[in-house]
């Protein structure tokens, strides 16, 4: 995915988050990442989640005062919680 399009991409979860912010209760946030893209996106040595994609991520749990919580999945899972439990 090229810069431009992860921008858009990142704006836009960023833009829907604020609203989603608003309408829920929830306490806490499980953002799912792949850690493995530099700056974007990485661990650091001692496995804390660093990058670009962290920082807006942090912003956004700030902003919608909830806690923030950084899960590391492949690409290819990261849409499996967005599924129906009875799906396969």
């Amino acid at each position: 995915m090229n810069i431009s399009k992860r921008f858009v991409a990142i704006a836009s979860a960023a833009v829907l988050s604020l609203f989603a912010g608003q309408s829920m209760a929830a306490d806490k946030l499980v953002i799912g990442t792949d850690s493995t893209y530099p700056p974007f996106e990485y661990l650091d040595a001692g496995g804390n989640f660093l990058g670009f994609d962290m920082d807006i991520g942090r912003a956004l749990c700030a902003q919608m005062k909830v806690e923030c919580t950084f899960v590391s999945m492949i690409s290819t899972e990261s849409f499996r919680p967005c599924r129906p439990r009875n799906s396969t």
